[in-house]
């Protein structure tokens, strides 16, 4: 390294007493880098934790973003479930949409193709005391 470059360890921010600064560059990550970024050290979990996302700072941040992405964000993709039960709560992860139904089973379907994967039954005891099914 030449004398004219200088080297900047991340880790000094830390110690210096930059929070605003390392507050508005982690508040500039989309959400997933910033949940990844959670990963790096334990000093990145502690600060991106205690210093974005519980403080009053950090949450308008967020929420700005939020309310941003969703007002002028496109879905990469629509796609309609049909479901012959009374759906009561609906919870989904990358892969999967779970269905909680008022007869008590929880649909799940596969997002990348909208069909049903799994049909669990949350009373499987009741039904067969009863003979009712499915």
């Amino acid at each position: 390294m030449s004398s004219q470059e200088t080297s900047l360890d991340i880790s000094s921010l830390f110690s210096s007493n930059m929070d605003e600064f390392l507050q508005a560059v982690f508040l500039n990550l989309d959400p997933a880098s910033l949940k990844n970024s959670r990963c790096v050290s334990r000093q990145w979990n502690c600060f991106i934790k205690d210093r974005v996302w519980d403080s009053r700072v950090g949450m308008e941040g967020l929420n700005k973003k939020l309310k941003l992405m969703w007002k002028e964000g496109t879905p990469a993709s629509v796609r309609k479930i049909r479901s012959q039960r009374c759906i009561n709560g609906v919870k989904c992860d990358m892969q999967f949409v779970y269905c909680c139904t008022m007869e008590g089973f929880i649909d799940v379907y596969e997002i990348a193709t909208g069909n049903i994967k799994y049909k669990l039954d949350c009373f499987p005891d009741k039904r067969s005391d009863d003979g009712s099914d499915d």
